[in-house]
C-alpha cells in the first residue's frame, strides 16, 4: 500500500510445463479506493483476469512492445 486509498498491486507467474504459452505472465497496476468501491487500472500481456485466464502464461511478448491496458471496478461489501 502506498498510500491509505491508493496501492500498487504486481503480478508474475512462470509458465508451467505442459502450457501452450510460451511468455510468462505478468501484471502490474494501480488501485484507489473510494469508500466501498476499487477502480483498478493496469497493464498485462495475458489474455484476461479470471485464474483459468492468466495462470497458463501470456501470449504477448514484452520485448515487442506488445501488452493489453485494462480497467476494473468494483465494489467490496
Amino acid at each position: 500500500m502506498v498510500l491509505d486509498n491508493f496501492s500498487l498491486i504486481g503480478e508474475w507467474l512462470p509458465v508451467l510445463s505442459g502450457y501452450k504459452n510460451k511468455f510468462n505472465g505478468w501484471g502490474f497496476g494501480a488501485e484507489y479506493k473510494i469508500g466501498r468501491h476499487v477502480f483498478q487500472v493496469f497493464i498485462t500481456n495475458a489474455f484476461g483476469l479470471t485464474s483459468d485466464q492468466f495462470i497458463t502464461g501470456g501470449d504477448l511478448n514484452l520485448n515487442d512492445n506488445d501488452y493489453r491496458l485494462g480497467f476494473s471496478i468494483f465494489r467490496s461489501f
